[in-house]
């Protein structure tokens, strides 16, 4: 009976898996990259011509969505240090859109190594920060840090929420999603702590990887 139980669990756990990289793929096919890379190409060399300013973030926003859209290996994992490198690029390309105003770091310590991990479960949280909070406090400045202990990683974000009678509609996977992804990949290797109130977030992940 008890192991029974156990593989109807991972049974479950791998049709879960399945189910999420099936709505992802289907996400993905709704974009064309052979129609979206080409423009963005003729974007970047028209703005050499005409507008210099606008190359390096059109580079860049072609940088993310190939690296959105690149089919993964099948253990449907990459490299640590490549997820690093778009968070990196996607905090420079909104850098770029509010003309290097926002208070934001990101720092990093330990070494990447060979780890691996699954893509986009490092730059989702990133992404909700340009939704909700306050990226223009000189005296709260939003942190973002990665620490690497071997295979072990913690990620955490800190900033005020930004203060707007407007509500702000989320779009697409989410939090929600990305909680989906990690019980799928890492079962009982993750921990995920959210901790807010009326003017702070706090977002916590630890991954063994």
């Amino acid at each position: 009976m008890e192991k029974s139980k156990l593989l109807d669990q991972l049974n479950h756990q791998k049709l879960e898996k399945q189910l999420i990289d099936s709505e992802i793929a289907y996400l993905k096919s709704q974009i064309n990259p052979h129609f979206l890379f080409n423009t963005l190409n003729f974007l970047h060399n028209s703005a050499i011509r005409t507008s210099p300013g606008l190359s390096k973030p059109i580079l860049l926003l072609s940088d993310i969505m190939r690296y959105a859209l690149t089919e993964v290996p099948l253990n449907g994992k990459v490299d640590l240090a490549e997820e690093i490198e778009q968070i990196a690029s996607f905090i420079d390309l909104n850098q770029f859109r509010f003309d290097h105003n926002l208070q934001l770091s990101f720092t990093i310590t330990g070494n990447t190594g060979n780890l691996k991990i699954i893509p986009l479960i490092l730059l989702t949280p990133v992404e909700n920060i340009f939704k909700y909070a306050d990226l223009k406090n000189y005296e709260n400045p939003v942190k973002i840090n990665l620490d690497i202990d071997d295979n072990k990683l913690q990620f955490t974000i800190t900033n005020r929420k930004l203060r707007t009678r407007r509500t702000v509609m989320s779009h697409g996977l989410g939090l929600k999603n990305l909680k989906l992804r990690l019980d799928a990949y890492y079962l009982d290797n993750h921990h995920i702590q959210i901790v807010e109130n009326a003017d702070t977030y706090s977002f916590k992940l630890q991954i063994t990887l």
